[in-house]
C-alpha cells in the first residue's frame, strides 16, 4: 500500500509538471511577456550617454543654456564646450550631430530622444571627438524641447527690441539704408543702425535682401513683411550663419536684375516618422 502511494505522488508530479510546460500554456506563466519586453527595449539608456554641445563663445549664449537643461532633463550626461576638432561642422545650415565609430547606438538615442521628429540633419563620424555625441549645429526647430518648448518658442519669436540689424548701402541711393533703418526704430527694432558698405563686401545681387543668423528667421520673416508693405515688395530673406548682426539687409540699386537662387543641397538625413 505503501508504495502504492509513493507511485500516485511521482505520477501527480509528473502531470503537474506537463501541464505547465506543454504546448499552449499562456505566456504569463513562464513569465515570457518580461523577457519579451526587456529584449525590445534599447540596451542605451540617455544616462549612459555623454553628449557635448558646442557653443564658442566665452559665456554660453542661453539657447545653448536652455538646450543643456533640456537634455539634463532627459537624463543625458551633458556637456558645453568651447572648442570643436571638426570646425567644419559647426558651419551646417541643418542640425550637425557627430559620433565615434562605437557611439553609432549612443547617436541613435539622441536622435530618438531629443532631436525634433520632423527635423532633417547630418551626421559624421568623428572618432577624435572624446563624447560619444556633439550636437555642433542645430536650430529651435531642431530639438524636441518637452516641457521647455513654450520658452524655446519665446526665443523663436524675439521681441523686436532685442534683435540687432544692421542696413548696408550696396549700391543704393544715398540716405536709403538710414530711411530703411529709421522705419525698423519705428516699428520697434531699436538695434537697427545704417552702415556703408565695406569694400569686402560682396555686391548686391537684388534690390534689396535679408540675411539671419540661425534662429532669426522668423525675425526676419517680419521685418520682410513690415519692407514689402512700405518699400520693398519684392524683398526675400535667406540664412548666413556668419555675421555680426542677427539680421543684416543688403540694399543695392533698385534697376538690378536679380541673379537666380540656387538651390540648396538635399539633407544627408531627413527623419520623417
Amino acid at each position: 500500500m505503501k508504495k502504492f502511494f509513493i507511485t500516485v505522488g511521482v505520477l501527480m508530479i509528473i502531470a503537474v509538471g506537463y501541464l505547465a510546460v506543454r504546448p499552449g500554456s499562456k505566456p504569463e506563466d513562464l513569465n515570457v511577456n518580461q523577457a519579451i519586453n526587456q529584449a525590445q527595449e534599447p540596451r542605451l539608456k540617455p544616462w549612459e550617454v555623454n553628449v557635448g554641445l558646442y557653443d564658442p563663445n566665452q559665456e554660453p549664449n542661453k539657447l545653448t543654456k536652455l538646450l543643456e537643461s533640456r537634455l539634463k532633463e532627459l537624463g543625458f550626461k551633458t556637456a558645453i564646450l568651447a572648442e570643436l576638432v571638426d570646425p567644419g561642422a559647426v558651419n551646417q545650415e541643418i542640425a550637425t550631430l557627430l559620433f565615434r565609430l562605437n557611439t553609432q547606438e549612443a547617436l541613435a538615442v539622441v536622435i530618438d530622444k531629443a532631436m525634433a521628429k520632423t527635423s532633417s540633419y547630418r551626421q559624421g563620424q568623428n572618432d577624435a571627438i572624446l563624447q560619444d555625441v556633439i550636437i555642433s549645429a542645430w536650430s529651435i526647430d531642431d530639438i524636441n524641447w518637452g516641457s521647455f518648448a513654450e520658452l524655446a518658442g519665446k526665443y523663436n519669436n524675439p521681441d523686436p527690441a532685442e534683435v540687432t540689424v544692421s542696413v548696408i548701402n550696396i549700391g543704393a541711393e544715398s540716405g536709403t539704408a538710414a530711411k530703411v533703418a529709421g522705419l525698423l526704430k519705428d516699428a520697434g527694432y531699436n538695434q537697427a543702425i545704417a552702415k556703408n558698405a565695406k569694400e569686402t563686401e560682396a555686391k548686391a545681387t537684388k534690390p534689396a535682401l535679408i540675411y539671419y543668423q540661425r534662429n532669426y528667421k522668423n525675425a526676419a520673416k517680419n521685418i520682410r513683411k513690415l519692407l514689402a508693405d512700405q518699400v520693398y515688395a519684392g524683398i526675400s530673406y535667406q540664412i548666413r550663419l556668419e555675421q555680426d548682426a542677427n539680421v543684416v539687409i543688403v540694399l543695392g540699386p533698385k534697376d538690378i536684375v536679380a541673379e537666380p537662387e540656387a538651390e540648396p543641397p538635399a539633407p544627408t538625413i531627413n527623419i520623417t516618422k
